[in-house]
């Protein structure tokens, strides 16, 4: 749920990290974060996939928006990192 306008496709680290901070410095924050139907799949050895659908509102929102979301983890000097993420809103 990176503020938009982002092209659709891959987002790099440097630019979801600009978003980030340019969110912080407006003083926008998460007021309501609820995940629900969370799933967790060892698909490898060092290798998780997690699924689960989160409902979220932006401090300036009146309401929350709804998105489905798959992330990818993979353990690398014994920490998990995220290899890729994905979302997809509902209307």
């Amino acid at each position: 749920m990176l503020p938009g306008p982002f092209p659709i496709g891959r987002i790099d680290v440097d630019t979801a990290v600009e978003a980030i901070r340019g969110e912080n410095a407006a003083g926008r924050h998460w007021a309501e974060v609820s995940f629900s139907a969370e799933t967790a799949v060892e698909v490898a050895a060092g290798t998780c996939l997690v699924a689960y659908h989160a409902d979220a509102r932006w401090n300036d929102q009146p309401t929350a928006e709804a998105v489905d979301c798959l992330t990818v983890y993979v353990k690398r000097e014994g920490r998990w990192r995220v290899a890729a993420h994905q979302q997809t809103g509902n209307p």
